[in-house]
């Protein structure tokens, strides 16, 4: 039954949880799912646990699990780093228009 968890969640996060999300999962499907509970239902509660929780990198675009990651004013990241990085690659308009006022200024 963990490997077909494994494998549902693979489909949805590109590769192999670890083993807190693949807990995680499992501990999620358990709490959702009776002994009446068929296959194509267990496949919509891994996709549900998937959309409650699990969210994107905003850097690196890889799914982490909510409760492992950082969520700023900018969106999710997995760790300081990408926060970092994603922080580098980005401006804001107000900044971009602060710069090009000041080059103009100073060139004028």
């Amino acid at each position: 039954m963990n490997k077909i968890i494994a494998n549902e969640i693979k489909k949805l996060i590109f590769r192999f949880p670890t083993t807190e999300e693949l807990d995680s999962c499992i501990q999620y499907v358990e709490d959702g799912s009776n002994e009446t509970t068929t296959a194509e239902e267990l496949r919509g509660l891994v996709t549900d646990w998937f959309d409650d929780n699990m969210r994107q990198c905003e850097n690196c675009g890889q799914y982490h699990l909510m409760s492992e990651m950082t969520k700023n004013p900018n969106g999710w990241f997995c760790d300081q780093v990408c926060e970092y990085e994603y922080d580098d690659k980005t401006y804001s308009l107000y900044d971009l228009e602060r710069s090009e006022y000041k080059t103009n200024v100073l060139n004028a």
